[in-house]
C-alpha cells in the first residue's frame, strides 16, 4: 500500500533496492527512479525525461490477443497496442526520470496477491516481474464492450500510477460507486458492474451519458480528482476553432 504524500518538493516512498522519489507532487509529478546493477523498469514509451548512468534500453510492443482461435478472438478486445521501453541498469546502476502523459500526481502500488486493472493512460511504469495483459479480463462485461483501453497487471512488484490532478486511494468494503471518468485503477478482488445514467448537459440541450462503476467486495481503488474529458470540453468552448 502506498504511503500518503505530504507537502514539499518530494517524498521518498520506497526504501528497497530500487529507490523512488516523486518530485513536484500533485501538480506535475515526476518519478525519479534509482536502479541498482541489473535492475529493470518497464515504462510507457515517450515518458522518459532524462537519465544518468549506463542502461540497456529496449522498446517492445504489447498487443491484445491476436493469432488465437476464432472463438477466443471474438471474446478478446482487439485493436489495442501498448508501447513499452525497458530500462536495465548496467554494473554501476543509474537513475531515470519519468514524466507521465497526464498532468497530476503519481502513486506506487505494490502488487502482492490481486491483479490491478487500469485504463491505459493511468499506467506509467512497473518493475519487470509484473506481467502486462491488454483488454478487460471479463469479455462479457459491458466495460469490455466500451471503447476503453484497459491494462491488466499481475505478478509481484511495483506499479506506477498516474492521475489527472491528485490521486486518492479507497479501501472498498462491501460496495462503492465511482464515476468511470475518475477511475485510475482497482484490484480484481472487486467485482464490477457498469451503471449508465443519461442526463442533459449544463446547457440543457443535449443528453450526455454518464458511466459509473459499481464495485463490490473488498479491495483497493484509486481515483483522480479531475476529469480529462470535462477539462478538454471546457477548453474547447473557450477556444473555438475558426
Amino acid at each position: 500500500m502506498p504511503e500518503s504524500f505530504g507537502d514539499g518538493q518530494f517524498s521518498k516512498i520506497l526504501r528497497q533496492a530500487m529507490k523512488v522519489e516523486i518530485l513536484e507532487q500533485r501538480d506535475n509529478a515526476i518519478a525519479h527512479v534509482t536502479l541498482e546493477a541489473m535492475e529493470t523498469l518497464l515504462a510507457q514509451a515517450g515518458t522518459l525525461q532524462r537519465m544518468r548512468g549506463q542502461f540497456a534500453i529496449e522498446t517492445n510492443v504489447r498487443r491484445s490477443s491476436h493469432g488465437l482461435s476464432d472463438k477466443r478472438q471474438k471474446r478478446s478486445f482487439t485493436g489495442e497496442t501498448l508501447f513499452l521501453t525497458q530500462f536495465q541498469a548496467k554494473e554501476d546502476g543509474g537513475e531515470i526520470w519519468l514524466v507521465p502523459q497526464k498532468m497530476g500526481n503519481i502513486v506506487i502500488h505494490e502488487i502482492t496477491a490481486y491483479k490491478l486493472i487500469a485504463p491505459a493512460p493511468s499506467f506509467l511504469a512497473c518493475t519487470d516481474k509484473i506481467e502486462i495483459f491488454l483488454g478487460f479480463p471479463d469479455a462479457k462485461s459491458p466495460l469490455a464492450q466500451r471503447q476503453l483501453f484497459w491494462v491488466n497487471l499481475a505478478g509481484k512488484g511495483k506499479v506506477f500510477l498516474n492521475g489527472f490532478g491528485g490521486i486518492y486511494d479507497i479501501d472498498v468494503e462491501k460496495e462503492y460507486i465511482v464515476n468511470l471518468d475518475r477511475l485510475v485503477a482497482f484490484e480484481n478482488s472487486l467485482k464490477c458492474e457498469m451503471i449508465k445514467n443519461s442526463a442533459k448537459n449544463w446547457r440543457g440541450l443535449l443528453k450526455e451519458n454518464q458511466y459509473y462503476l459499481k464495485l463490490t467486495g473488498n479491495g483497493k481503488l484509486y481515483c483522480q480528482t479531475h476529469c480529462p474529458r470535462r477539462v478538454a470540453s471546457l477548453i474547447q468552448t473557450k477556444f473555438k476553432l475558426k
